[in-house]
C-alpha cells in the first residue's frame, strides 16, 4: 500500500496523539443570599414601596433592580473569561490542525527540497561529465606514457622514497652492529673501536658502491639503445669487485686480529690472495664475509626499487593515484548527498503520514470539549436566569406588599442573560467535512510527491555514472 493510500484509509481512524487541551471548567454558583445582604433587598423593597417606586408606568428596572442584576453579573463574569479563554485555546488547537496549512506547508517544502534536487544533480551531472573528461585525459597521457617506453603492465609501488632510504640507512646501522659484534672481541680498544670500524666499511660498500650499482642497475633495465647497457655494465663491474673486497678485508681483519692478535694483518692476507697464497677463514670471518656481502646485494636491489627504469613514471603513476583517490573521495560524496536528500525526503513523508492520521481522533476530540464546555455554559446561565429572577421576585413582592399603588407591568416579566452569543454552539465542521478536507488535503500532497518523483528518477541515472566511475578509480 502507497504511503497516500495508507493516509487516506486512517483518516477516519487515526491513531490518538496527545495534545495540549485546557482543564474541564468548572462553573462557580451564584451566592444569592451575599447578594440580597449587598444589595440591602428586602429594606430598599420595603422603602421603595412606601415611595411607590417604581411609577406604575415604568418600563425599566429602578436602581434597586439594577443593583441586583450588577451583582449578579459581577460574578458571573471571570467565569465568562474563563469561558472564552477555553474556547481559545480549542480553536487555536483546531487553527494548528488545518489540512489546508499542512497541504500548502508541504507543498512548499517539497517545492523547496525538488529545487534543491534538481540543482543537485545538475551540478553533480556536470561535475561527472568533467570527472569523465579528466579521466580519459589522464589515463590516455598514462597509455601513451606507458607505450612510448614499452612498459606493458601498471607497476606496484608498495613502499614510499622516504621508506626505501630508510631501509638503506638500517642496513649500513645493522651491518655495523653485526661486523662490531664479530670484530670487537679481537682489536685493542674493544667493542667501540670494533663498532667505528665496523661503520666504516658498510659506508664504503653500502653508499660508494651498492647505490651507485643500483642506480646503473635501472639504466640497465631501461629500454633504450643497447649502448647504455654496455657502459652499465662497464662500471658497475669494478664496483662488485671493490664492495667483494672490502667485505673480504673486514673477514682478514678480524681473522688476523684473532690469530694473530694484530688486525693489521688482515690486509697482508687480502693481497697474498693475488699471489696464490689464500690464508684460510674461520667460521666466524666466513660468517662475518656472508653477512656483509648479503646486506650489499639488499642495499642494491633496495636502491633499484627506489625508482622504476623508466625515468619519470612513478612520478606520473603517484600523480595518477592522487587524482584517482582525489576523484574517488569526490564522487563518494556526492554519490551520498543524493542518497541523503531521497532518505531524507521519506522521512519527511512519513511524518505527514504520522501526523495527518492522528489528526481527525484528535479533531473529534477538541469538538467534543468545546461541545460539552458550550452545553455547561448554557446550564450555568440558566442556573444564571434563575438565581437572578428569584432575587428579583423577592425584590417585587416585597415591593408590592409594601405599595398602596399599582405596580410596573414588567414586575410580572422575567430577567433573561444579556449575551446570548453565550448560549450558541461553536461553529465547527463536522466530522465528515473535516474529513473530507483531510482527503483533499492528501490529494494535495500527493500531486505535489509525484513532481517530486519524476526529479527523482534522474537519481539513477547519475548514481550510475557515479558508480562506473567509481569503479574504474578505485573506491
Amino acid at each position: 500500500m502507497s504511503l497516500i493510500k495508507k493516509i487516506k484509509t486512517s483518516l477516519g481512524q487515526g491513531t490518538p496523539e496527545p495534545i495540549a487541551l485546557p482543564d474541564a471548567m468548572v462553573f462557580s454558583q451564584i451566592n444569592a443570599d451575599a447578594i440580597a445582604r449587598q444589595t440591602n433587598l428586602s429594606g430598599k423593597a420595603e422603602e421603595n414601596g412606601l415611595k411607590e417606586m417604581p411609577d406604575s408606568n415604568s418600563v425599566s428596572f429602578d436602581s434597586t433592580e439594577e443593583s441586583i442584576v450588577a451583582a449578579v453579573m459581577s460574578q458571573v463574569r471571570p467565569n465568562l473569561q474563563n469561558y472564552d479563554a477555553h474556547q481559545a485555546s480549542y480553536q487555536n488547537t483546531l487553527a494548528g490542525m488545518d489540512p489546508f496549512s499542512m497541504a500548502a506547508q508541504k507543498r512548499g517544502e517539497i517545492d523547496i527540497l525538488k529545487n534543491q534536487l534538481e540543482m543537485k544533480i545538475d551540478q553533480e551531472s556536470g561535475n561527472l561529465y568533467l570527472l569523465k573528461q579528466t579521466l580519459v585525459q589522464v589515463e590516455d597521457e598514462w597509455t601513451a606514457f606507458k607505450e612510448m617506453w614499452g612498459v606493458k603492465a601498471d607497476p606496484s609501488q608498495h613502499l614510499s622514497l622516504k621508506q626505501k632510504w630508510a631501509i638503506l640507512i638500517v642496513l649500513i646501522v645493522a651491518e655495523g652492529f653485526i661486523n662490531s659484534s664479530l670484530i670487537g672481541p679481537y682489536v685493542a680498544s674493544g667493542y667501540i673501536g670494533g663498532f667505528v670500524l665496523s661503520v666504516f666499511f658498510p659506508i664504503v660498500t653500502l653508499i660508494f658502491c651498492a647505490y651507485p650499482i643500483g642506480y646503473l642497475a635501472r639504466r640497465f633495465f631501461r629500454p633504450e639503445a643497447s649502448k647504455s647497457k654496455a657502459v652499465a655494465i662497464l662500471l658497475t663491474t669494478p664496483l662488485f669487485f671493490i664492495a667483494l673486497m672490502m667485505n673480504l678485508l673486514l673477514a682478514y681483519i678480524r681473522q688476523a686480529a684473532e690469530d694473530e692478535d694484530d688486525w693489521e694483518l688482515g690486509l697482508t692476507f687480502l693481497k697474498n690472495i693475488f699471489y696464490g697464497d689464500i690464508y684460510p677463514l674461520g667460521t666466524a670471518s666466513f660468517l662475518l664475509f656472508i653477512v656483509s656481502t648479503g646486506l650489499f646485494f639488499v642495499a642494491i636491489f633496495d636502491v633499484f626499487k627506489m625508482d622504476h627504469p623508466v625515468p619519470g613514471l612513478l612520478d606520473k603513476l603517484n600523480r595518477r593515484n592522487a587524482l584517482h583517490h582525489e576523484y574517488s573521495e569526490k564522487l563518494k560524496k556526492a554519490h551520498g548527498d543524493l542518497i541523503n536528500i531521497q532518505n531524507n525526503s521519506g522521512s519527511q513523508f512519513l511524518g505527514v503520514f504520522d501526523k495527518l492520521a492522528s489528526w481527525q481522533v484528535n479533531y473529534n476530540r477538541v469538538i467534543d470539549q468545546q461541545i460539552r464546555l458550550s452545553q455547561k455554559m448554557r446550564a450555568y446561565i440558566e442556573h444564571v436566569e434563575d438565581t437572578t429572577n428569584t432575587l428579583l421576585k423577592n425584590y417585587r413582592e416585597a415591593n408590592i406588599a409594601s405599595r398602596s399603588s399599582t405596580p410596573p407591568k414588567y414586575f410580572s416579566s422575567e430577567w433573561k442573560f444579556p449575551m446570548p452569543e453565550y448560549l450558541a454552539s461553536p461553529v465547527v465542521d463536522t466530522q465528515e467535512q473535516y474529513s473530507k478536507k483531510l482527503q483533499n488535503a492528501a490529494n494535495e500532497i500527493e500531486l505535489a510527491q509525484k513532481s517530486l518523483n519524476e526529479a527523482f528518477s534522474k537519481i539513477p541515472g547519475v548514481l550510475k555514472g557515479i558508480d562506473e566511475l567509481l569503479l574504474k578509480v578505485g573506491r
